[in-house]
């Protein structure tokens, strides 16, 4: 009577265990339940097969990931080292940049004037007024075209 409770809680337990997922080196894909990593640098799964299940165990060096169901990673891929510093030197966007730095300069030297001083009339006030927009408007203009340049790796 035990061994049956217990054959059917091994039961009930593998279909309602964490599924995880493992990619091997080789290219293959499966759904597990990651059980433990041993000692020697082999890991011990069960391997979800349609309507079957298989213990199994791998080497580390065989995993290329294991992704576990919370979406933490037990195992990483592995990291390119062949990254061509020259290329990603051509991709620092100077252009943009240089354009951001003028687009804040023009709105840092903002003219702080706003009753305008030495206007005497109506039109100097207009031309202030103008003046002070288009100064604005710059800036504005080219901390766009910075942004727009930099998204575009220019």
């Amino acid at each position: 009577m035990i061994r049956r409770l217990i054959i059917l809680l091994l039961i009930v337990g593998c279909v309602f265990a964490q599924k995880d997922y493992l990619v091997l080196k080789n290219g293959d894909k499966h759904w597990i339940k990651y059980n433990e990593t041993l000692e020697d640098g082999t890991i011990r799964v069960t391997i979800y097969n349609k309507n079957s299940l298989l213990l199994a165990s791998f080497s580390l060096d065989e995993v290329y990931s294991l992704t576990l169901e919370d979406g933490s990673i037990a195992i990483e891929p592995p990291i390119q080292e062949n990254v061509n510093i020259k290329q990603l030197q051509k991709r620092t966007p100077y252009v943009g940049a240089i354009c951001i730095a003028v687009g804040g300069y023009l709105l840092h030297t903002y003219p702080d004037d706003i009753l305008c001083s030495e206007c005497d009339s109506i039109e100097d006030y207009e031309i202030h007024s103008n003046n002070k927009q288009l100064h604005w408007r710059a800036g504005v203009v080219f901390i766009s075209l910075g942004g727009i340049l930099v998204a575009f790796g220019i």
